[in-house]
């Protein structure tokens, strides 16, 4: 009789520890991603890019002005801002845009959800667009 306890014992004891453990495991692997930025789980990477046409200001410059942040008009209230980069590394963004309080039409191609630049967007995880034309609408 005292051995079938111990063993149910030893059996609980095990169960609880294999439990404790898994779920300890799970967490620091999703835990690790925290510090990217604080809506971390939106990140996401597509497969194919979706095509946009967003209306937007001009916030400043990214990665000396190869691309840009940018505050969508009207504000979206998942994603307010994003950011852009135009196609060849090494260009900028052109001075005409940069103008402040200009609206912009950004024409390109969605790539992701991701930490780019997380200072600059409140540490929040931001669209991410390949820029293919950007017209001044005013």
């Amino acid at each position: 009789m005292k051995k079938a306890l111990l063993i149910c014992f030893f059996l609980g004891l095990i169960i609880t520890l294999t439990s404790y453990l898994s779920t300890a495991i799970k967490n620091k692997r999703v835990d690790k991603y925290k510090g990217d930025c604080i809506n971390y789980q939106e990140k996401q990477f597509f497969k194919k890019p979706v095509p946009i046409i967003w209306t937007a200001k001009f916030d400043g410059c990214l990665a000396g002005c190869w691309g840009a942040a940018f505050t969508k008009i009207p504000e979206d209230p998942q994603y307010p801002r994003f950011s852009g980069y135009v196609p060849n590394e090494g260009e900028r963004i052109a001075d005409e845009f940069m103008k402040e309080g200009q609206i912009l039409k950004i024409y390109g191609k969605w790539t992701d959800v991701s930490d780019s630049y997380g200072s600059v967007f409140d540490n929040k995880c931001v669209p991410t667009v390949d820029i293919e034309k950007i017209e001044i609408v005013n």
